[in-house]
């Protein structure tokens, strides 16, 4: 099996660094590229999250679309994944440590901001919080744990956050990263068991939407074999843009998801699905030819790569912490300014407040990624490591 890697995600990308060797399926046009698709993505799950009602009617049209943010999310990790497995992470301790390091630079510092979010919200203004957590009774605490270890979605466990409901995707993600490790770092019959494993613990709602994810490590392994003509490459760019398009707005798959509820029942779909979420395979597949497509042009576009590649990197940094960060920052504002009716300056405050504070929590945060990694390394010495299986080919 040729080896294939994340985020995210929520995980997620890291831009093509010297040290490492370049992929064909990786190029810097493509890294960059990839950081405009996530960067769109955080934007489409947090303008889905914000009140109209607090932040005015900018940008409406928008708050529909939080579930397609998600979906290109697992295409994009399924692709960058695969990629790091192959150029950078060869051994199972390299994943390990770089997955380890990507996820928790960000999942424990928004655990605890969330935490005081909402221990804030319940004890001076209760009502409020039961008003607009709904059927939310976990505690505070359980919700921690469950979104600390990855197991909020195992089976039909199904645990939903209101102070932070992006957390949910984190319980999906982060287990197909483990299959994936199972499936790549393992040899012999030890990696078939391990899969098996590994899915059984994961669970049947988690694997449907899996997929998707594995749409992205498809599109990596067809970039680096394929080769087709250039004028081919860029026609089918061109038609999976249309296409993405065209299926996020017409909502093709939510008339999909109903055909499937028709013939295998309702109760079943919805059982299998989180909520407000479609399978999304059409939309899915159309992103993946899309990014599919841009690898296979090879063109370097080095001139605008040179304009705009600084700012989309810097934008795209902090991707991860806006996924994770918005919904308990919105929590707060909605919070002290319910009520009050909104005005074009106070919603253009509010919009500008919320970018500034989610880019500087960026700062402490994601961009710190090497702290992290210098823990991951120094635990992996102290208590021993993983087995060092190395990727084939």
């Amino acid at each position: 099996m040729q080896s294939p890697k994340v985020l995210a995600g929520a995980t997620m990308l890291s831009t093509v660094s010297s040290g490492t060797r370049q992929s064909p399926a990786m190029t810097p046009a493509l890294s960059v590229y990839l950081d405009l698709l996530r960067f769109v993505g955080a934007l489409l799950v947090l303008f889905s999250h914000i009140e109209t009602d607090i932040f005015g009617l900018w940008f409406w049209q928008l708050r529909s679309y939080g579930p397609q943010g998600v979906v290109i999310f697992f295409v994009m990790s399924g692709y960058v994944i695969a990629y790091t497995a192959d150029a950078k992470n060869k051994t199972l301790r390299d994943y390990t440590i770089a997955r380890g390091a990507r996820l928790y630079s960000v999942v424990v510092p928004a655990i605890i901001f969330t935490v005081i979010t909402e221990l804030l919200i319940r004890h001076f203004d209760a009502s409020y919080f039961l008003q607009h957590a709904g059927q939310d009774r976990m505690s505070v605490w359980t919700h921690a744990f469950l979104n600390l270890t990855y197991t909020s979605q195992l089976w039909f466990i199904g645990e939903r956050w209101w102070t932070n409901l992006p957390f949910w995707s984190l319980g999906y993600e982060a287990w197909y990263y483990v299959i994936f490790a199972a499936a790549t770092y393992f040899p012999g019959r030890l990696r078939f068991l391990l899969v098996l494993l590994t899915c059984a613990i994961a669970g049947p709602r988690i694997l449907v939407l899996f997929p998707l994810w594995l749409l992205g490590v498809a599109a990596y392994e067809a970039g680096k074999r394929w080769t087709i003509p250039v004028i081919a490459a860029c026609a089918l760019f061109a038609i999976s843009a249309l296409g993405s398009v065209y299926l996020l707005l017409a909502d093709t798959d939510a008339s999909f998801t109903l055909l499937v509820g028709r013939v295998f029942g309702d109760k079943l779909v919805k059982t299998l699905l989180p909520p407000n979420f479609d399978f999304f395979y059409l939309l899915g597949i159309a992103i993946t030819a899309n990014i599919l497509a841009f690898a296979l042009m090879r063109i370097e576009f080095k001139t605008l790569l040179r304009a705009v590649g600084g700012p989309i990197r810097y934008a795209a940094g902090a991707t991860f912490a806006i996924y994770l960060f918005h919904t308990p920052v919105l929590a707060l504002i909605h919070w002290a300014f319910q009520g009050s009716p909104p005005s074009l300056g106070r919603s253009l405050l509010l919009y500008a407040g919320l970018f500034v504070i989610l880019f500087a929590i960026a700062e402490v945060t994601e961009r710190r990624k090497k702290v992290w990694t210098r823990l991951f390394n120094g635990v992996f010495a102290k208590f021993g490591q993983p087995p060092r299986f190395a990727t084939p080919g």
